[in-house]
């Protein structure tokens, strides 16, 4: 049997942590350009167990993006970052 392709985004916790793609639409960006700003040390992440090096399954935190955000106080803070400090 041939399996349906799935349509709409899945649901993101708003807690995290976060995948690089899910990272890219909060910033509306493209996920290579979040891949390269956590080679270059701009967005602390981590990896997922068994996974090293630049080609590893990347982790942000709402920690991670907030530390990031600070350096541009006018770019527009992603909707679910604002959701998540209404829930702290």
């Amino acid at each position: 049997m041939r399996q349906q392709k799935k349509t709409g985004k899945r649901k993101i916790n708003p807690k995290g942590p976060f995948t690089t793609g899910q990272v890219a639409e909060m910033l509306g960006c493209v996920p290579n350009t979040v891949n390269r700003l956590c080679d270059e040390g701009q967005i602390p992440f981590y990896n997922l167990p068994g996974k090293t090096g630049r080609e590893g399954h990347k982790r942000i935190t709402v920690q991670g993006i907030e530390s990031f955000l600070s350096k541009f106080p006018d770019f527009p803070r992603p909707e679910i970052l604002k959701i998540q400090q209404g829930t702290s």
